[in-house]
């Protein structure tokens, strides 16, 4: 029939419950609201337009418990405002993207728009000087396009976000690497830059007559490169910019403690690598 398990008005003064397929036996609610035996139902079940009649007791023993039922709200929201919704949400989804898009162009093109703002604040009141009335219209498109680019620009500027500078270099790992990149062969501008007297050190530790060779030698005699890396003494002298490279280098110079080169002082540039996150050394500028 249709109606839910519950409680029904019989049409006959008696109320009965209905399991959903027909009543429950002959049981009817009797005047204490127990459910006591009474004459049989002439229907099998109530008329698909009967209401259920609410009491306090529950259905007959035996019977089958009613499932509580969920409100439909889904069917109370008409078509028109359901298509209006529909409507309001692709809209929002639509100025979203348009947002994202001009977002992103105003803050690539922020600088060009800040010197379109400079050059029409300069233009704007000189053509309305010069042309008055006859300039109204073009006064008016230059205005707007001024305000456009002034706010554009505005924008994208408080959109951009600037890298964070670099940490500061390491001085004395970065020395300890250098030292230990001469002693293990990766090195190989030292002899350049180091001063006669510590070269001549050099050659008077490995018995040789020229700086190579003698470094040649160490390199050939010197197995402690990780024990440099650790554990060389290394004093920071002065870490300066480099303003003459567009790379924003940084110039060190260190004191070092014994090594196998002999090396008292040393001088080398680093660079900050992005792609490695870390400082390396681009150069040695002088030993001594």
């Amino acid at each position: 029939m249709g109606l839910p398990p519950g409680e029904y008005d019989d049409g006959e003064g008696h109320r009965r419950y209905f399991d959903g397929n027909s009543y429950f036996g002959n049981k009817v609610r009797g005047p204490d609201g127990s459910w006591v035996d009474g004459p049989p139902p002439k229907t099998v079940g109530p008329g698909w337009n009967a209401r259920q009649v609410y009491s306090l007791g529950g259905p007959p023993l035996g019977a089958e418990q009613p499932k509580p039922t969920t409100p439909d709200y889904s069917s109370s929201v008409s078509p028109s405002v359901s298509s209006a919704l529909t409507t309001m949400g692709a809209i929002a989804f639509l100025c979203a993207i348009v947002v994202l898009i001009v977002s992103q162009f105003v803050e690539a093109n922020r600088w060009a728009m800040l010197v379109a703002w400079i050059v029409l604040t300069v233009a704007t009141p000189v053509v309305w000087l010069f042309r008055g009335r006859r300039g109204g219209r073009l006064t008016i498109v230059l205005a707007a396009l001024w305000l456009v680019n002034g706010c554009g620009a505005m924008w994208g500027f408080s959109l951009a976000k600037e890298d964070p500078p670099p940490p500061e270099p390491d001085a004395v790992a970065l020395a300890r690497e250098a030292v230990a990149d001469e002693v293990t062969g990766f090195g190989s501008t030292l002899c350049y830059y180091l001063e006669e007297n510590a070269a001549r050190r050099l050659r008077a530790r490995y018995d040789a007559t020229t700086c190579r060779n003698a470094l040649k030698q160490a390199r050939e005699e010197a197995d402690d490169a990780e024990r440099i890396r650790r554990s060389l003494a290394v004093t920071p002298v002065s870490v300066e910019e480099d303003v003459s490279t567009p790379q924003d280098d940084r110039k060190i110079r260190v004191k070092l403690g014994k090594n196998p080169l002999e090396l008292r002082w040393l001088a080398f540039t680093v660079r900050y690598v992005d792609s490695r996150d870390r400082w390396e050394k681009v150069q040695i500028d002088g030993a001594g």
